[in-house]
């Protein structure tokens, strides 16, 4: 059976605009499963756990979430692994923004496709405001996700020492950008402090961002994923 792919939760709200003016649901109330990192001490948890809980109440009766919990990124995916293998697929998950797990799960074809819904609610569709993660998570012409956030990362620089080296503004470009970096270089200073230590992830952001808005090419090496895990 195919399964909806949950990369936001506003999509089982969608959901729940659209399939009960049907008679799909019947007189019995629906229980969906939702396997989710959210719970424990994550950040996110209690935003989660308040909305579904909102869902339920607004459906209740009809439509009934219950959120299936596996605390971390790779425990949850190799959960989510294991129960496309055994096809007992959740109603409802959640995937991190990696275009190698999306590919995976995109190409064993048990994800539902989106594309129905946004057009039975063009206001919800509207809502959304992000064609570019649209884009991103069709497979095939198949909308089989979208997104329930935006991460905004920021820069922090020193005011002082960007005068000193004559550097006017913050750069908006990648030639400026490194120009800038070239400029503090020469005054013997580091013009980039990155965290390396770890999971180096500032280090990985950095890099995204500067092969992804590099251009077409560099977005669509961004986007490919491994071709070697399959279900």
């Amino acid at each position: 059976m195919k399964r909806v792919v949950l990369l936001v939760i506003v999509t089982f709200l969608m959901v729940s605009m659209i399939l009960p003016q049907t008679s799909i649901f019947g007189a019995n109330e629906v229980q969906l499963r939702f396997l989710s990192l959210q719970v424990g001490v994550h950040p996110e948890a209690p935003w989660l756990e308040k909305t579904v809980n909102d869902f339920n109440a607004l459906n209740k009766g009809k439509i009934k979430v219950i959120i299936d919990g596996v605390a971390g990124d790779q425990a949850c995916w190799e959960k989510l692994r294991t129960d496309a293998a055994a096809n007992t697929m959740p109603d409802l998950f959640t995937l991190k923004a990696d275009r190698s797990e999306f590919d995976v799960l995109a190409q064993s074809d048990r994800v539902v496709d989106l594309n129905s819904y946004l057009k039975a609610d063009a206001e919800f569709k509207k809502k959304l405001n992000d064609p570019g993660s649209l884009e991103t998570y069709t497979y095939k012409g198949k909308l089989l996700g979208v997104p329930y956030a935006k991460a905004y990362v920021g820069i922090y620089y020193n005011k002082t020492l960007f005068a000193k080296a004559g550097i006017n503004s913050f750069p908006v470009t990648w030639d400026e950008f490194f120009a800038a970096s070239d400029k503090l270089s020469k005054m013997g200073v580091a013009p980039l402090a990155l965290m390396t230590g770890e999971n180096s992830w500032t280090s990985a952001l950095m890099l995204a961002h500067l092969i992804g808005t590099s251009g077409p090419e560099g977005l669509k090496w961004l986007q490919t994923s491994p071709k070697d895990q399959k279900f």
